[in-house]
């Protein structure tokens, strides 16, 4: 039998990830994001929201999560081998509870647009994955300070791991998600994202 990977790969990149844009809430408090030449995404009053926002800590007394912020995707600095590049994706990550709630906009290789989204804390237990096809719960624990990882499962099967880490300087956060390759060998795509600072 086929891993769920293998049954979308024929799919585009993120297509699989989520259902059409109308199923999921807007990502961002602006007006619609659009593609554009550059970037394919419009991030100005996101960013200076998640900004504002993440200078908050999750809990009293604790310092706000690394990876919080808004984070654009380096195409030409990633690698895919589980499934196509997308043309461009952004990631918005905040402070929810004592855990991240995290939501991407993407515009695919065949130029979809799609949301996924998902709310979860580090204590190992399932959070919904909201518009999934491969996947339906999450679940994480935090490595270290940088590091996450969060298994991705369809039915309470793990079909993706994505470690997370942000580097030292807090300038860059590389995502690896690891699944089943097209000979049913472990392959992975490792994506870049670039912190977007208003102004910057």
């Amino acid at each position: 039998m086929q891993s769920p990977v293998n049954q979308i790969r024929k799919m585009s990149i993120f297509s699989y990830l989520v259902l059409p844009i109308e199923a999921s809430e807007t990502i961002f408090d602006s007006k619609p994001v659009l593609p554009c030449p550059r970037l394919g995404i419009h991030l100005i009053a996101a960013a200076r929201k998640t900004v504002r926002d993440g200078g908050t800590a999750m809990k009293k007394g604790t310092a706000p999560d690394p990876a919080i912020g808004v984070w654009i995707l380096s195409v030409a600095h990633s690698t895919f081998r589980l499934l196509p590049p997308p043309t461009s994706s952004v990631l918005r990550i905040e402070a929810w509870e004592d855990g991240l709630k995290v939501s991407a906009d993407t515009i695919d290789d065949q130029q979809n647009r799609i949301r996924p989204q998902t709310s979860y804390k580090f204590d190992g237990k399932d959070y919904p994955l909201t518009g999934t096809l491969i996947a339906n719960t999450v679940s994480s624990k935090r490595i270290d300070h940088l590091i996450t990882e969060s298994l991705w499962k369809k039915d309470g099967t793990v079909v993706l791991t994505v470690t997370v880490a942000v580097s030292a300087d807090g300038k860059t956060l590389t995502a690896t998600r690891t699944g089943e390759g097209r000979q049913g060998q472990t392959t992975q795509d490792v994506m870049v994202y670039d912190r977007y600072r208003p102004g910057g």
